[in-house]
């Protein structure tokens, strides 16, 4: 099994040197193939940790041929859903959804006490829960 990680970075809560280190943790931890992050920054290289791109159509169009789950809080299946084999997770950030990429059976929520629509979490919280 190949996990690949599509990833927006949040732009507008979070210095980047501190969302790098925890998705650095995250990747490591679990052993994620490859994380894809969009936009590329400015005078920012996070290393050997990912491919920067300026779209999601480019990042998207790079996740070979692993199944694509968008973790979404609208989602239409559960994230126990997940299918077996090669994923690519691919998450937002703060601002931006992803949503308008996907196919509704490509949608996973993650349910929380909060509700679906109430939790918003960061794109490293989600894809924690979904790779634990």
């Amino acid at each position: 099994m190949s996990v690949t990680i599509i990833t927006r970075w949040e732009s507008s809560q979070m210095p980047k040197d501190t969302e790098w280190r925890m998705w650095k943790q995250l990747v490591s931890s679990y052993n994620v193939d490859k994380v894809i992050a969009v936009p590329q920054v400015p005078d920012w290289d996070c290393g050997r940790l990912c491919v920067e791109v300026n779209t999601m159509e480019e990042a998207l169009a790079m996740a070979d041929k692993s199944t694509l789950c968008f973790l979404e809080p609208k989602g239409e299946k559960s994230i126990t859903e997940l299918p077996d084999g090669d994923i690519t997770l691919v998450l937002g950030n703060t601002e931006h959804s992803n949503a308008e990429y996907a196919e509704p059976e490509q949608m996973y929520h993650i349910s929380t006490p909060a509700g679906p629509t109430k939790a918003h979490l960061y794109g490293t919280n989600a894809a924690a829960i979904a790779l634990a």
